[in-house]
């Protein structure tokens, strides 16, 4: 498992609080299509759709309420308390990435 892109992670956060892909690219300064793209590489990387999305509603999945929850308001602009990420080491400027908590797989 690959680690969790932070700037991927930040855009999922404001999606799901502005409710719109519109509304999060207005907020975030991107284009529409990179929002999109931005979660959809996300929901690549951990195996899991996020969010239900039709032409004209957008909602969060089970699996996206859960990962939201354990986002917690992280912001790569403010650090990272999520499990999944940690600060970066001395004389590094990236952080380390570890694997999503398991609250967000499905279960089988």
């Amino acid at each position: 498992m690959r680690g969790i892109n932070l700037e991927r992670l930040s855009v999922f956060v404001t999606v799901a609080e502005a409710g719109s892909f519109t509304a999060a690219a207005d907020r975030l300064g991107l284009a529409k299509s990179a929002v999109s793209q931005h979660i959809a590489r996300l929901e690549q990387d951990l195996g899991v759709q996020l969010l239900q999305r039709t032409t004209r509603r957008l909602a969060i999945t089970e699996a996206g309420r859960a990962f939201l929850q354990d986002c917690g308001g992280c912001c790569p602009n403010t650090g990272c308390p999520m499990p999944i990420c940690t600060r970066p080491t001395r004389g590094s400027s990236r952080p380390r990435r570890r694997p999503a908590p398991s609250s967000i797989w499905p279960r089988n």
